[in-house]
Formats: C-alpha cells, structure tokens, sequence
C-alpha cells in the first residue's frame, strides 16, 4: 500500500485496524521512505529508505527487525472462558528426539477440537498437569476419618511393578506442555490453511533435578485454560491484601522474599492459610490446609498437607492463580517459572509458567494477601 505524505505540520494517516474483539493480538508494520522525485534519481540507495535495521548483525533486539509493532491486549470483561475442548490423548512410543538433555520417556499428544488460541487469541494460555489425588484414612485409631496425603496421579504398569511411585518423586512431577500446533485439513501445500483443532505435546518433567525413568507409567492428564494477565487490559484492583472470591486472580511471588502464607482466606470472619511455602532441607514444598480442600475434620491430627515439591535451584518465581468455578466453589492453581532453559524451543520450553498443582473446594468468602510493605 503506498500513500502519499501529507507536508507538515498536517499529519498523514498511513493504516487503520480496527480491532472489535474482546481478545488479544498484535500486529508488526515495516514503511518504506520514498522519494517523490526516485524516478529521476541515477543513484538506486537515494531513491528510498526502509525504516528498519536490515541488517541482522546490527539489530540488538528483534524488535528493530519492525518499524512499528501494536499490541492490542485482551478485555477480559468481554470474555468467556471455557474449558480446553480436549478430544483425545495419545501417547507416543518413542521421543521426538534424543540428545541427553530431553528425557527418555515419550511424550503424550493432547488433540484439541478447537483453533490454536480460540479464546482469548494470544493471551490465551493452556496449562496441563497431572492430577493430584487426596488419600483418605485414619491417622490413629481413635480418630475420625481425615485426608493423609496428596499424590500425583501416576504410577508404573501394575503388572511390571507392585509398588506405587515414591511420594516426593510424584509431588516433585509435572508436564511440560509443547504447543499449540495447529491441524488442518488442507492440503500440505495450501498457502494459507485453516487450522480447525489443535495439539499440545505433554512431556512429564522431575522437578527434583533427577531425571526420572517414567516409561510403562500410567498418568492422569488435566487441562485448563487461563488468560495470560501480561496479555490483558488493567483494571484497579482495589486494596492488594483483600481480594474478591468471585473473581479470577493472577498473584506472582518472587520465590526469595515470598512470605511463608502467601495466600489465605476468610470464612466466618476467620482468617485461615490457603497456600503455605515452606522450605524441606534443599528442597521447596507446597501446602494447604486441609480445611480448604473439604471443610476439615474436627479431631485431625495434622491440618495441612503437603501438594507439591520442587528444588530449591529449579524455579526463582511462583504464580497462583485463583479461578471461581462453579457457585461456590473455587479453584487455586500453583505455576513456577523455572530458572533455567527458559525459552529453550530446542528443549521444547517457553517462556510460560509451569503448573505444578492444582485443587478445588469451597473454601474462600475472601482472599486475604499479606499486606505489602510501606513504601519508602
């Protein structure tokens, strides 16, 4: 498209995009500078400019690739979330590849029937996990039914081994999840094809740092939708310490001054922990109160309990993400940015937090955060 610039001080307008929907996209624009009088011009550099680095070996960013890029964020007043619309998994019988940084176990394909960001376009975000199961019993014999543990739902083939996964190597697994890559119909050479559903690489990952042997495993596999905030337009918030139940929150930490309660809740005027950080030797661990997770049992021997476990040196951030999903009823997700092979495509990383864990119940009238420090 060529326009003509209007002289100065009038202003020439070059493009204009509307843009109507509720989610988010972005837009990259390279112009061209060229002279009204180029056809008489012998030397060929004079007769036009690009207003961009064309040179690959002096861009210092891939930014100064583009003249001009617009980012149009996600209004999330105007959205509605649904469920990652997941058809069917698929595991694969051997890697993609392997270079001895990637684990040996093979990855699982989840087959989505819907297009690659459908929701929320590019802040649209699918996280998957493996699910995490409460065991239920009786700590002493004179005391009532209560929760004793959390595991993850995975374990090996039964008729290859009788015994379940350790407890803190299950807690310290979680799926890295590849994707999306979208599925078409159209022929492999068609110039533009419609890519109708979608498909995520679901690799399991050791937190621990110790790469572990999970062939002939069996694994419980879910999938949820979120909207990157980074992604979305701000809205006020209100006081940080006191949060609305009833609507979706993104709370990130920096794990080294993260309080020990990031999160708790308010019920019958009673403040009571939703999240705990603790430290275990060289090792970080989750826990809830099992309280907020079925109401609790009065005569409990142990309150909380334990949801999840990574190395101290695998992540430097935490994120919790808080999702009203049903009247009543809420969610709490906890994702980690891992510290290293962030945005490894080679290694099939992005840039992405890590869901860990993830538990429902009808716990919260309010969410309470430590109040944040005075400002200097």
């Amino acid at each position: 498209m060529t326009q003509r610039l209007l002289p100065l001080p009038a202003i020439t307008v070059l493009e204009q995009h509307f843009w109507e929907a509720p989610s988010a996209s972005y837009f990259r624009h390279r112009f061209t500078l060229r002279s009204r009088y180029s056809g008489a011009l012998k030397d060929i550099a004079s007769r036009e400019v690009k207003a961009w680095v064309t040179d690959r070996a002096v861009r210092k960013s891939p930014a100064e690739a583009w003249t001009l890029r617009v980012a149009m964020l996600a209004d999330l007043s105007r959205m509605l979330l649904t469920r990652p619309q997941q058809r069917a998994l698929v595991p694969l019988t051997s890697t993609p590849h392997d270079d001895g940084h990637l684990s040996g176990t093979p990855p699982v394909l989840a087959i989505l029937q819907e297009p690659p960001f459908s929701r929320g376009g590019l802040a649209d975000r699918i996280a998957a996990e493996i699910k995490t199961g409460f065991g239920y019993g009786f700590a002493k014999d004179d005391t009532p039914v209560e929760i004793l543990d959390s595991r993850k739902e995975i374990g090996p083939d039964p008729r290859l081994s009788y015994h379940a996964t350790d407890e803190k190597t299950a807690l310290g697994l979680a799926l890295n999840a590849e994707g999306p890559m979208g599925l078409t119909f159209d022929a492999v050479n068609a110039p533009a094809p419609a890519f109708a559903n979608s498909m995520f690489s679901l690799s399991p990952l050791s937190l621990s740092g110790v790469n572990q042997n999970l062939e002939e495993h069996f694994l419980g596999i879910s999938m949820r939708r979120y909207i990157d905030p980074n992604w979305t337009i701000e809205s006020s918030a209100g006081d940080p310490s006191r949060l609305d139940a009833e609507r979706c929150w993104w709370i990130d930490l920096d794990i080294a001054s993260a309080p020990a309660n990031p999160l708790s809740y308010v019920a019958d005027t009673i403040e009571k922990s939703l999240i705990m950080l603790e430290a275990d030797g060289d090792a970080l661990v989750i826990k809830t109160s099992k309280a907020a997770v079925d109401g609790g049992i009065a005569g409990a021997v142990e309150h909380n309990v334990t949801i999840a476990r990574w190395n101290r040196a695998f992540a430097d951030r935490l994120a919790i993400l808080h999702q009203p999903v049903a009247p009543g009823r809420y969610s709490a997700s906890v994702f980690v940015l891992p510290a290293e092979n962030r945005g490894n495509v080679a290694l099939g990383r992005s840039n992405a937090p890590l869901l860990i864990c993830n538990f429902s119940g009808d716990h919260p009238s309010r969410l309470q955060r430590p109040a944040p420090p005075p400002s200097s």
